[in-house]
Order: structure tokens, then sequence, then C-alpha cells
């Protein structure tokens, strides 16, 4: 298993900001007080500024952060980065999987300039949103839940690569038909 403890930290962020992203996570995540008592990943996490919250505040201690960027740095020490379709961690290792703003965009980075209705773009799209959600139920334990945030919606083309992963997430979450994925009521 690949070490935390990372060698570089970003420049202390102002404290509102975490608290901020701290609270934004709770509410969108309805994640309750005996949530922070599980082992929990957070999935593109960005700065880990959730993790770092919790941790300075005593609220949780058992959080490890995640991001795919690799010039980001982390608030959290325990964090890494590492792609939600290559988990470095052992089955069953989590009891709760977040994953607040970013899995819509991670999945559709690649894709924003490329028109997402060609049917080969936007199958290369389906496999990696299913690698992903198939990494983070294989890190999770029997009883664990995966929770995402609400993805954006609306009409404007701004929204496009948005409606298209949520139409390949939706597509993915009925075929896997797992009753641990939880996402925001307004998903």
């Amino acid at each position: 298993m690949k070490n935390f403890e990372t060698e570089s930290f970003a420049a202390e962020e102002p404290e509102e900001e975490k608290e901020r992203t701290f609270q934004q996570y709770i509410e969108n995540l309805h994640l309750s007080p005996e949530d922070f008592q599980k082992d929990i990943l957070d999935v593109a996490s960005g700065q880990s500024e959730f993790a770092a919250w919790a941790r300075e505040h005593n609220a949780a201690k058992n959080i490890i952060s995640i991001d795919s960027h690799p010039e980001g740095e982390f608030l959290d020490k325990k964090s890494a980065h590492a792609l939600a379709e290559e988990l470095p961690f052992a089955d069953k290792s989590f009891d709760l999987v977040l994953s607040h703003c970013a899995i819509p965009i991670v999945y559709s980075r690649d894709y924003e300039s490329v028109e997402i209705q060609d049917k080969r773009t936007r199958e290369i799209m389906e496999r990696e949103i299913e690698a992903g959600l198939s990494e983070m139920l294989r890190v999770l334990r029997p009883e664990g839940e995966l929770r995402f945030n609400a993805i954006p919606g609306g009409t404007d083309d701004d929204y496009e690569v948005f409606q298209d992963f949520r139409s390949a997430f939706d597509q993915i979450l009925s075929k896997l038909e797992k009753e641990q994925i939880r996402c925001n009521d307004n998903f």
C-alpha cells in the first residue's frame, strides 16, 4: 500500500475556506456525527480541505483524501495522488467513500473540447465511469456507502458535458444495481 504521508503541503489556506468546504460536505452529502467515526475515503478531494478541517478540529482522524491532479498540493497529511479508476487500497478498506463535487469534472475532463455525442467518445467515458465506480465499490466494506453530491444540470451549453456524464452515470448505476450508492437528493 502507498505511503500517504505527503512531502508537500499547500500554503495554509484561510481557515474560513476550509470550514466552508467542511460545512458543504456535511450538508450536501448528508454526513452525520456517526459518519465521522467511520473509515472515510474522499475521492477527487482537491487540496483535501474537508479532511484537513476535520482533523484540525478533532471531528475525524480517519479520512484519507485522493486527487488525480499531479501538481496539486494537499492540506492534509493523509492524502495521495491517485486515480479513482486505480485506487491504491486493499479490498473492503472503507466504510464510507465520498465525492463532493469533482466526479463529473474528473470524468468529463478529457471530453470538454470533444463532441460528446460521438459514440466512441461516449463509450470511453462510460468505461472510465464504470471503472471508477467499480474501484470505489471494491474498497468499500459490505455495509459501507458510496455518496455523491448532485451533478450540475440545466439546459445551457455550459452544462452539456454534465448532462452527458449524468446520463452515462445513471446508466452505469442501474447496471451495477448497488444499494450502497447514495446520491444527494437533488442528484
